[in-house]
């Protein structure tokens, strides 16, 4: 039986396909060991994630999204984080990466990749992007949040 992962914007969660966002047990059962088997550079970069850390931002290890499992979601701004081992190198694996990217914009989630090596060369330069792109979704969002002001009318 599929239970429904929670989406704390209602106005955001009305455009997304719900049945896009359902999950089987299986699949939090293998997020779960996913976790538990982090690689490296996912453990590394979790020490810049974790508790908010980051400006604030809370982060996700392991999120399922429909038939995917993402690497590091933060649900307050629909952001997704990917680290990508070198068999993203790879012809299949590349397209396999650009349908789940697809997959994921078309459900109101962005999308930054980094390769392994970028997380174990160069953390603060990746932790500030992914700051920066956390911060310029949020600004987003509060602009929607806002509406766009009626128009003013003169007397005619």
């Amino acid at each position: 039986m599929a239970e429904f992962c929670k989406i704390a914007n209602s106005h955001a969660a009305a455009k997304l396909d719900w049945a896009a966002f359902t999950r089987t047990t299986a699949q939090t059962e293998r997020a779960r060991a996913l976790r538990k088997a982090a690689t490296g550079p996912e453990r590394i970069l979790w020490t810049k994630l974790a508790r908010g850390q980051l400006g604030g931002f809370k982060f996700r290890r392991q999120h399922p999204v429909g038939r995917y499992v993402l690497d590091f979601y933060c649900p307050a701004v629909r952001l997704c984080i990917e680290l990508d081992g070198f068999s993203h190198d790879e012809a299949a694996q590349i397209t396999k990466d650009r349908i789940r990217d697809a997959f994921l914009r078309s459900n109101g989630i962005d999308v930054l990749r980094f390769s392994n090596q970028q997380v174990k060369e160069n953390l603060i330069g990746v932790a500030e992007t992914i700051l920066g792109r956390a911060q310029d979704l949020s600004a987003m969002k509060a602009v929607e949040a806002e509406g766009i002001p009626s128009p003013w009318k003169g007397e005619g």
